[in-house]
C-alpha cells in the first residue's frame, strides 16, 4: 500500500530535499504538466541513499563527472524545440540499429548541435569537443519510448549511465533538477541517457558492423605539415581492412570530395593551395564498400613558406621620435634593444630565444627610417610552431625585473569548422635572466603570413626575411 502512494505522489510532484552537507542545490520539483514527461519510475534524489545503493562504479571518477556534466547540459538546454528535434530526427537514423547518437558524427555533421547545447553555460562547447576527442565511443540514444515524446510539446529527463550495474541513475532536467530513476524497471516515458555506445566498433575489426551494415573504422592520429610553399602534407592512422580512403576539405561552407586514396595509402599530398586561406579536412575509410563515420577535422592556413626555412628580422624602425620617447627620451642616446622569440609548440612548454643586445650607432638611426640589422632568430622555422611571439624590449642599465610573454599556439584538430586550426593561448614564460623590462612591442607572427609583411605596433615596426 506504501508504494502506491509513493506512486501516486511522484506522478503528482517531485520535491527534492538538499538538508544533506554535501548536496548544496536549490529545492526544486517536476510536476507532470503538458510540456514535461516524467516516468513514474523516478523518485527524490537523496546523495546518501544513492552511495548507499552504488557501490562500484564502471568508470574513474573523471569519466563519470564527464558523462553527467554533458548530460546537465542537454537537460538545461531542452527547453529549446530544435534542440529536442535534431536529437529525435538523428536517434531516428537509427544508425547503430538502435536509436543511438554517435556524438562525434553529430558534432562533425551538425554544427548547430554545439551552438544549441552550449548557450547556458558557454564554456561547455570546449568541454564537450575534448570529451570527444578523448572518447570517440561517447554517445547519446533515446532506449525506449521514443514514440512518446512529441518534441514540439514536451521536455524529458537526462541521465548519465555511469554505472551500468546499479539500480538507481541520477537523471537532470531543466532548472537544476536533479531525480533518480530505477535502473531495473522499464521507464513509461522516455528519457535520454549519455553513455557508450556499446556496438559501434573502434578497435579496426573489419567483420563488425551494425545493423544497416555501416563499418566504424574511424580513421584517428590525423596530421597536417606544410611542406612547399602553399602545399599540405596530411596523415592518419591505417585502418584494417578498408579498400580506399575518402578526403574532403571545405574553405569553412560545405565539403567537397578533394581525393581518394588507394588502400594502406594513408597520406595525401594537397598542392596549389591560396596562400592565406583556410583549409578544413575530414576523412573516412571504405570498407567492403560501406564508408565509416567521419574523422575529427583538422585545418591550418596555406602559407607561402616552407617548412624548415631560416628565419631572421633584417629591418626595425620606430614610426617617429615621439614614438621613440616612450620608451626612452633623448638623454640616454640610441635605445638598447633585445629581441626575444618565444614558441609554443601544441600548447606544449615551449621555447624562447633570446638575441645579443641591439643597439643602433645613433638615435636617429631608428627614427622614423628603418635599420638594417640582420638578426638571425632560428636555424628553421618548422610548421609544427605555426605562431611565434616577437618580444621587444629596451634594456636599461639599472632596471632588473622579472616579466612574463604568453605564446601561442595553433590548435590542427577539432570539431567542428568554428573550432579546427584555431589560435590558442598558449604558455606564460617568466624573463628573469637579463636586465631590462620596457616594453616596446609585443607581436604575433604566424607560419602563412605574406612574406613581405610588415608587422607593426604602436610605437615600432619590423620586416621578417627568410
Amino acid at each position: 500500500m506504501k508504494k502506491i502512494v509513493l506512486s501516486i505522489a511522484i506522478l503528482t510532484s517531485i520535491t527534492f530535499s538538499c538538508k544533506n552537507d554535501d548536496e548544496k542545490l536549490p529545492q526544486n520539483y517536476i510536476k507532470t504538466t503538458d510540456d514535461f514527461l516524467v516516468p513514474s519510475t523516478v523518485i527524490p534524489y537523496n546523495q546518501k541513499s544513492l552511495r548507499a545503493i552504488n557501490n562500484n562504479s564502471d568508470f574513474t571518477p573523471e569519466i563519470n563527472i564527464m558523462l553527467n556534466d554533458i548530460a546537465k547540459n542537454i537537460a538545461e538546454n531542452l527547453d529549446n524545440v530544435e534542440l529536442r528535434q535534431l536529437l529525435k530526427s538523428n536517434a531516428l537514423l537509427k544508425k547503430d540499429g538502435d536509436f543511438d547518437i554517435i556524438l562525434s558524427s553529430l558534432v562533425s555533421e551538425n554544427s548547430r548541435f554545439l551552438q544549441l547545447i552550449s548557450t547556458d553555460d558557454i564554456s561547455f562547447r570546449g568541454r564537450l569537443e575534448k570529451y570527444i576527442l578523448a572518447y570517440p565511443k561517447l554517445n547519446i540514444s533515446i532506449p525506449i519510448n521514443i514514440e512518446k515524446w512529441d518534441v514540439e510539446k514536451h521536455k524529458i529527463l537526462v541521465t548519465a549511465l555511469d554505472h551500468h550495474n546499479q539500480d538507481y541513475l541520477i537523471c537532470y532536467g531543466k532548472g537544476k533538477i536533479k531525480a533518480l530513476i530505477n535502473h531495473n524497471v522499464n521507464p513509461d516515458q522516455p528519457v535520454i541517457v549519455v553513455g557508450f555506445n556499446e556496438r559501434i566498433e573502434l578497435t579496426n575489426d573489419k567483420k563488425k558492423k551494425n545493423a544497416n551494415g555501416r563499418v566504424y573504422n574511424v580513421p584517428t592520429g590525423l596530421g597536417l605539415q606544410h611542406t612547399t610553399p602553399n602545399s599540405f602534407y596530411l596523415t592518419w592512422l591505417d585502418v584494417t581492412g578498408e579498400s580506399a580512403y575518402e578526403i574532403y576539405y571545405s574553405t569553412g561552407s560545405a565539403f567537397t570530395l578533394l581525393s581518394t586514396t588507394a588502400s594502406n595509402t594513408n597520406f595525401l599530398y594537397v598542392t596549389n593551395l591560396t596562400a592565406g586561406q583556410k583549409y578544413f579536412f575530414k576523412i573516412r575509410s571504405i570498407v567492403s564498400g560501406v564508408a565509416s563515420a567521419w574523422s575529427s577535422l583538422i585545418a591550418s592556413t596555406a602559407s607561402p613558406r616552407k617548412d624548415g626555412d631560416p628565419l631572421k628580422v633584417t629591418s626595425m624602425k620606430f614610426n617617429n621620435d615621439d614614438a621613440l620617447k616612450v620608451v626612452e627620451k633623448w638623454a640616454s642616446g640610441a635605445p638598447e634593444m633585445r629581441l626575444r622569440v618565444v614558441v609554443s609548440p601544441n600548447g606544449t612548454t615551449g621555447v624562447s630565444y633570446t638575441t645579443p643586445k641591439l643597439e643602433p650607432s645613433t638615435r636617429n638611426a631608428i627614427t622614423d627610417k628603418y635599420w638594417v640589422y640582420t638578426v638571425p632568430l632560428l636555424t628553421s622555422w618548422s610548421s609544427a610552431n605555426t605562431v611565434l611571439r616577437f618580444n621587444w624590449r629596451e634594456e636599461d642599465w639599472n632596471d632588473n625585473g622579472t616579466f612574463t610573454v604568453n605564446a601561442g599556439w595553433e590548435d590542427k584538430l577539432g570539431l567542428s569548422t568554428s573550432s579546427a586550426g584555431t589560435i590558442k593561448a598558449g604558455i606564460g614564460f617568466s624573463i628573469v635572466s637579463d636586465p631590462g623590462k620596457d616594453l616596446i612591442a609585443d607581436t604575433d607572427v604566424f607560419y602563412w603570413d605574406p612574406l613581405d609583411t610588415i608587422y607593426e605596433s604602436t610605437i615600432f615596426k619590423f620586416k621578417l626575411k627568410e
